[in-house]
C-alpha cells in the first residue's frame, strides 16, 4: 500500500506535546509514533471483528456438543433400565428353572 496523508483536526496542543516527548524518548518521530499506534489500533479492530465471528461459531459448537451429551445421557438411562429388566427377568427364570 502506498503512503497516505491524513489530516487530523482538533488535537489539543498538550496531547501533541506528550506524543512528541514520548516519541523523543523512543528515538522516533512523532509521526512515526502516531502511525504505529494507528496501525496497532487497526489490527485490534480486525481482531475484534474476527472474534465476533468466532464467538458465534463457538456458540454453535457448544450447543451441538450439549445436544450430544443430552442424547448420550438419555441413552445411558435407557440402557440402564433395560439392564435392570433383563437382570430381573433372568433372575426369575433361573430361580424358576432351578426349582
Amino acid at each position: 500500500m502506498g503512503n497516505v496523508t491524513k489530516t487530523i483536526k482538533y488535537i489539543d496542543e498538550h496531547s501533541l506535546k506528550i506524543i512528541e516527548a514520548h516519541a523523543k524518548q523512543e528515538n522516533v518521530t512523532g509521526s512515526q509514533l502516531i502511525r504505529e499506534q494507528i496501525e496497532v489500533y487497526a489490527q485490534r479492530l480486525e481482531r475484534m471483528d474476527a472474534s465476533k465471528k468466532l464467538d458465534a461459531d463457538i456458540d454453535e459448537l457448544i450447543d451441538a456438543n450439549n445436544n450430544l451429551i443430552r442424547a448420550h445421557n438419555d441413552n445411558t438411562l435407557v440402557f440402564g433400565e433395560l439392564a435392570k429388566k433383563n437382570y430381573f427377568t433372568f433372575r426369575f427364570l433361573f430361580t424358576t428353572i432351578g426349582r
